[in-house]
Formats: structure tokens, C-alpha cells, sequence
């Protein structure tokens, strides 16, 4: 999954963002996380999400549905990898200035 390309961040209520995905079977689904937090084994991340809109009908069940999660884990690693780059460039940028 890839920012701008596939979903899109857009301001959501208070200090989250909403998710909107942009491709496949999700496809303008909106959505946020909730509780993010790491498992018993230190290796996993364990999350909410919250459907705003969209979804598969009215019958969809997001929390029954494993192709769901996999979407939103997918994202969620990719919202994660780029924050960890732009953590990394912060440091770089700090360490050896221009």
C-alpha cells in the first residue's frame, strides 16, 4: 500500500486522521485507528480501526473480515515505515547539518 496512490489521510475529528482508500476491493472505504499498541511477544502490533463510511454493505461485518485487516495492517506498516524514514531524515539532518 502506498500513501497518495492507494489510500489518502484526511482530517478527521479532534487530533486523529481519517484513512480513505483510494484502490481495490475497499475502495472509498473511510476508516480510522484506534488503540495501537505492541503484543505480548514484542514483535506484533495490535490495533482498532473504525469504519466512517463506505464498507461492503450493510451486512459487512469489519472486524469479521480477515482480508480487512490485512488492508488495514498493510497501511498501517506503510503510515508507520514512512514516519520511521522521516524520524531517520530528523536525525540525520540534526547530525551533520548543511
Amino acid at each position: 500500500m502506498k500513501e497518495n496512490d492507494d489510500y489518502e489521510l484526511t482530517p478527521g475529528d479532534n487530533d486523529h486522521w481519517n484513512i480513505r482508500i483510494k484502490t481495490g476491493k475497499y475502495v472509498e472505504t473511510v476508516f480510522n485507528f484506534g488503540e495501537l499498541r505492541v503484543a505480548e511477544d514484542g514483535e506484533t502490533i495490535k490495533f482498532t480501526s473504525t469504519v466512517i463510511s463506505g464498507g461492503l454493505g450493510d451486512d459487512w461485518a469489519a472486524h469479521d473480515d480477515l482480508d480487512w485487516h490485512h488492508e488495514t495492517g498493510n497501511i498501517l506498516y506503510d503510515i508507520l515505515e514512512r514516519q520511521a524514514e522521516r524520524v531517520e531524515k530528523d536525525a540525520e539532518g540534526v547530525a551533520s547539518p548543511k
